[in-house]
């Protein structure tokens, strides 16, 4: 693999060094570049390969040409029809980085369908080389070429968010009379909020009183980039399992969207999740006057470790947990989970709520085989006070700490209702001890 990198570096410096004369030697160039990057070895979810990584670095350092007609990557446009090929745009001022010529001759070379997979490949490399790689490593590398592969997926981001635009797509229902297997095949492997267990679980969520609806875009056709599963009731669902045994087709009242999922990686942060959430709703809407009530089911991940993480924090004796400047309601709320927090060690024998014998047990009570009545009750109302902070107070910065509820309540929606035993798999109780939380949207706002 080191000499596929060792001929990236070298296909990289011939194209920089090409003319805008040689374009047939930059359209070969480009398409070797495009085809070598490709055969870098990768698979989904898993760490990049090192080999990967140092090509990634290679395209993030590209050095600049400063030639007054290069093309940025980002402006690379379509025509009126969106079926032409892509019209290039110069800048008015030089390039900054060689790379967006580079990176518009691979896209636009011979087949733009292979373009755009390599870019959309790209970024989801990009990804996964920031989660994979620890600080030290990051040290040992550079700060110079995390700050140009932080340029690069910029570069990358803004150029599909103009060619993926949500209103340029094709909403499609995924069913098994109308949609290709490789698409059903495809939305099985890349589920991602609610794993589908088997081929029962399947039919079911594409049978009766459920919809599954899918983006697609013609520059990467059969490809459902974003997809969601929706439950059709007569009411708003509390669990899962309420959500799952929905079979209403006859004016269902209540679409409840219970899944959200990223088909493409390397598409994440260009809102196609609320695009998609915006045509299923107009789609169900037109299938289905009856409906008044768009809402989610949604997990809450990240519930649990922010529990675990504050319980040790807030009986910390060296530190406190909440600075001197703390709004009064916060810290009276907090006094009253701490009492129901030591009433709770009580109830379970334990001295140190800090403890993971004690941490352990509140999850244990949480499900219907532990403990008396009296301790589940207990369990239940103190974390649905500690979720009722996590959700409507916690904050990173100006925004919801909770990135489900960030997108939710960022795209307009409101907190409607917090469920406990909602989702008692063993995945649930991991994320959030079972809780799950319903979102509710203003059709007037959002439709």
């Amino acid at each position: 693999m080191a000499k596929i990198v060792a001929q990236l570096s070298r296909l990289l410096d011939q194209m920089s060094k090409s003319t805008l004369q040689d374009q047939v030697r930059k359209h070969d160039l480009a398409i070797a570049l495009r085809d070598q990057y490709m055969e870098l070895p990768r698979s989904s979810g898993n760490p990049i390969d090192k080999e990967t990584y140092e090509a990634l670095l290679l395209f993030a350092d590209s050095s600049s040409l400063g030639d007054d007609s290069s093309v940025s990557v980002s402006q690379v446009s379509y025509g009126d029809d969106f079926s032409a090929p892509p019209r290039r745009q110069r800048r008015s001022k030089k390039s900054q980085f060689d790379r967006d010529s580079i990176l518009v001759d691979c896209i636009l070379s011979k087949d733009v369908q292979k373009g755009m997979e390599f870019v959309v490949t790209m970024r989801e490399d990009i990804f996964q080389s920031r989660k994979n790689f620890n600080s030290s490593q990051r040290e040992g590398i550079g700060q110079n070429k995390f700050v140009n592969l932080k340029e690069l997926d910029n570069d990358l981001k803004q150029c599909l968010r103009d060619w993926f635009c949500p209103n340029m797509m094709d909403i499609r229902r995924i069913s098994y009379d109308n949609s290709a297997p490789s698409v059903i095949e495809s939305i099985v492997q890349k589920e991602a909020v609610h794993p589908i267990q088997n081929p029962e679980d399947l039919h079911d969520r594409l049978g009766q009183g459920k919809r599954v609806f899918a983006l697609f875009s013609p520059l990467l056709p059969d490809k459902p980039l974003v997809f969601c599963h929706v439950a059709l009731t007569d009411e708003i669902p509390c669990t899962l399992e309420h959500a799952a045994a929905s079979s209403q087709e006859d004016d269902p009242k209540v679409a409840t969207f219970y899944s959200i999922t990223n088909g493409e990686p390397g598409l994440i942060g260009l809102q196609l999740g609320l695009g998609l959430l915006k045509l299923g709703m107009r789609a169900l809407q037109s299938s289905f006057p009856s409906i008044n009530e768009f809402v989610t089911l949604s997990p809450i991940p990240q519930f649990k470790a922010w529990v675990e993480s504050h319980i040790k924090n807030t009986f910390d004796e060296n530190s406190e947990a909440y600075p001197r400047s703390a709004p009064r309601s916060t810290k009276v709320f907090d006094n009253e989970v701490g009492c129901e927090l030591m009433h709770m060690c009580q109830l379970l024998g334990e001295d140190d709520p800090r403890s993971d014998t004690f941490l352990a047990k509140l999850e244990a009570a949480m499900q219907s085989d532990f403990g008396t009545n009296e301790t589940q009750r207990a369990a239940e109302h103190l974390l649905f006070k500690l979720a009722c902070q996590y959700l409507l107070q916690e904050r990173d910065g100006r925004v919801p700490k909770c990135r489900v509820a960030r997108f939710h309540i960022g795209n307009g929606a409101e907190v409607f209702r917090i469920n406990s035993k909602a989702d008692l798999s063993r995945r649930g109780m991991n994320q959030s001890y079972g809780f799950m939380v319903n979102y509710r949207y203003d059709i007037s706002n959002v439709v």
